[in-house]
């Protein structure tokens, strides 16, 4: 009898844990079929109007087109050094000497041969001048028959010796001072000055440094001659023209520059981008507002190109838009549901796209879709 009622009591306890098993299960049931008709929230941003620019981003730096480096013609001594680095010049101002003891001693050598050499000159032509009247007084008396044929021919040798001697003299004269005018260009050379009004950029030499001929001294820069200098790909160029903007940008800069292309190369050259893949590159020249003096010689900057726009078009954030099968599609916000929707997009603006067609303004779109994104999916749309 007792063994009876324990099985009546564990048919009970079996019958009691299946029940409770059984509601386990459809609690369970419950709730994945609550949540899997709950929608699911999305983060959603709409459709607006709004200017557009496409453009090319590339990097530049500020450069003179009038700029010089002034080198010595000589060897020598760098004595009264009055360059320094930072110092504004005019055409001709001083700047060094770059003395060489052997032209000031040529100088003064010469100086002291052609005081000499017009002494003989003059004496010379004492000389001359007295033969002549003399030649032309036995000239006279020989027509005469007053004087023997040998004085007269005495007297006219005497002449033209004398004069041959005058122009050696003469000659001697003219020599020495050719190449004391060589030497005093050569004194000139020593005496270094500016040759272009600018900024002294660089001073390459100290007092009285030693050196050798085409030795850099000085560069100097018109800092108005300042133009920034670039290059684009020649996959670009289609896209670019004289007179095109250029915004420009850099870390030190307070706010954004205005600039504008004023030269493109007439030809490609051949460069190598940091991964070391081989370009062909065609540079250009970009002007600026020349009143700005943050921009200095050197100085690194951004520079983007403006090459097309469109004013109040439709467009949307480029996370939104995704692609496969070579189209690209957005999920749109509609009813409650996503809708995939294919698009056709226009100008690309960093992070913004142009909507030419596909969507309405006003229109709401999921701002990010992943993979667990899907059509047809229950939403809720969410606003930042």
């Amino acid at each position: 009898m007792m063994k009876k009622k324990n099985k009546d009591k564990q048919k009970t306890k079996g019958k009691g844990f299946r029940w409770l098993l059984l509601l386990g299960v459809v609690i369970v049931a419950g709730v994945l079929l609550f949540y899997s008709m709950k929608p699911a929230e999305v983060l959603g941003i709409q459709v607006a109007l709004s200017d557009i620019e496409e453009s090319i981003e590339i990097d530049g730096y500020v450069a003179l087109e009038e700029e010089i480096t002034v080198y010595s013609s000589h060897a020598g001594y760098v004595r009264n050094l009055l360059a320094d680095k930072g110092l504004d010049v005019l055409v001709a101002d001083f700047l060094m000497n770059v003395e060489d003891s052997g032209i000031n001693l040529g100088a003064k050598t010469l100086d002291a041969s052609l005081a000499e050499a017009k002494s003989l000159l003059s004496l010379a032509a004492n000389d001359n001048s007295y033969a002549r009247d003399r030649y032309e007084k036995q000239k006279l008396l020989f027509e005469a028959g007053a004087a023997s044929e040998s004085d007269y021919q005495a007297a006219l040798n005497a002449y033209r010796t004398t004069g041959s001697a005058y122009n050696a003299a003469l000659a001697r004269v003219d020599q020495i001072k050719l190449q004391l005018d060589e030497a005093v260009r050569s004194e000139e050379k020593q005496k270094i000055t500016a040759p272009i009004q600018g900024k002294i950029l660089d001073v390459f030499v100290q007092e009285e440094a030693y050196v050798a001929p085409g030795s850099p001294l000085v560069r100097i820069g018109n800092l108005d001659s300042r133009i920034i200098e670039a290059s684009v790909l020649v996959d670009d160029m289609d896209d670019l023209d004289i007179a095109d903007p250029v915004t420009l940008s850099a870390n030190y800069l307070d706010q954004e520059l205005k600039g504008t292309i004023e030269w493109i190369s007439p030809s490609a050259e051949t460069s190598f981008s940091t991964l070391g893949v081989e370009q062909k590159r065609v540079p250009l020249k970009i002007s600026f507002d020349l009143s700005n003096d943050i921009l200095q010689p050197g100085y690194s900057l951004d520079c983007s190109i403006q090459t097309t726009s469109s004013k109040q078009t439709m467009v949307l954030d480029r996370k939104a838009i995704f692609s496969h099968n070579g189209a690209d599609y957005v999920y749109l916000i509609k009813d409650g549901l996503l809708i995939e929707s294919p698009v056709v997009l226009g100008l690309e603006e960093l992070e913004r796209v142009e909507i030419v067609e596909g969507l309405d303004v006003g229109d709401w779109v999921v701002a990010t879709p992943d993979v667990d994104t899907k059509d047809g999916m229950k939403v809720k749309r969410i606003e930042e």
